[in-house]
């Protein structure tokens, strides 16, 4: 087990990343309290992690309604007590060119992506705060540190997100409580970019990199067990964050930006 901690949350946890994030916790011990608009997905997840020998509850969850956070941390607590490791993994993608993004699609993105997930860690923070024993583990990505385009939307809310991770650790640095960032490829093969390659009928170019799915539960068990404030997928690619413009090259270098803007085209041309 993760030192002494028992209970997670996972936001997202029905699908791509989180089901691995998930799946991670789970092998570390620790009860799960899963998270997701599909009731259907997170059902599964919980039947898979079940078969593992893990405990598990599946909260159908809509993060854009505030009442649903709260009901989703008193079930936790109800059913498994305090809350040790909370794991803000839900995120909307929306490959596109920015000036096609509609008001309502801008809102949803942000409110999903950056503002639901802090009023999460809010809920969850008082508590850790009084035990001095927690962890908040906010899936950001290498997005959000390097100029992005074609998905600026995204990767403004995760810059926010890691932001918003960087300036909490500062204020809870002596609590006991840490915080920590994973810096998420925007390509792995169960990830937000495979799904916008699929909805518009594409294949990924082998020159495009991707990350296993399970390097994410790896990195949040890493970041846990090292109260790391930021842990990159994959590894060299924290040099992105520090050389922005390294960032820039490899996307033109493996034809992730064409590909990206290939995506928005496609798009582009549905809503003609």
């Amino acid at each position: 087990m993760i030192k002494e901690y028992q209970t997670a949350i996972v936001t997202g946890a029905s699908r791509g990343v989180g089901v691995y994030i998930a799946k991670a916790l789970a092998k570390e011990g620790m009860n799960l309290v899963l998270a997701a608009r599909n009731a259907e997905g997170l059902d599964n997840v919980a039947k898979e992690i079940k078969a593992l020998g893990g405990r598990v509850v599946a909260v159908p969850t809509d993060l854009t309604d505030r009442n649903a956070l709260e009901t989703l941390v008193s079930t936790a607590e109800a059913e498994f007590g305090a809350i040790d490791v909370l794991v803000n993994n839900s995120a909307l993608d929306s490959t596109t060119f920015f000036h096609n993004e509609s008001s309502d699609g801008i809102e949803q993105l942000l409110y999903v992506n950056l503002t639901a997930l802090i009023l999460l860690t809010r809920l969850v923070l008082p508590s850790m705060l009084r035990r001095r024993r927690g962890h908040i583990v906010n899936i950001a990505s290498l997005a959000g540190k390097i100029p992005f385009p074609y998905d600026v939307m995204y990767a403004t809310s995760k810059a926010g997100l890691a932001h918003f991770t960087s300036s909490l650790r500062a204020e809870c640095r002596g609590t006991g409580v840490g915080v920590s960032a994973i810096l998420a490829g925007q390509f792995t093969d169960t990830g937000l970019s495979a799904q916008a390659l699929k909805d518009v009928g594409m294949t990924q170019p082998k020159s495009v990199p991707t990350s296993p799915p399970e390097t994410a539960g790896q990195a949040v068990i890493k970041a846990i067990k090292k109260d790391l404030a930021e842990v990159a997928i994959p590894g060299p690619a924290i040099l992105f964050t520090r050389i922005p413009q390294l960032g820039t090259l490899f996307l033109k270098g493996t034809g992730a930006m064409a590909m990206l803007k290939e995506v928005a085209t496609i798009r582009a041309r549905a809503m003609d």
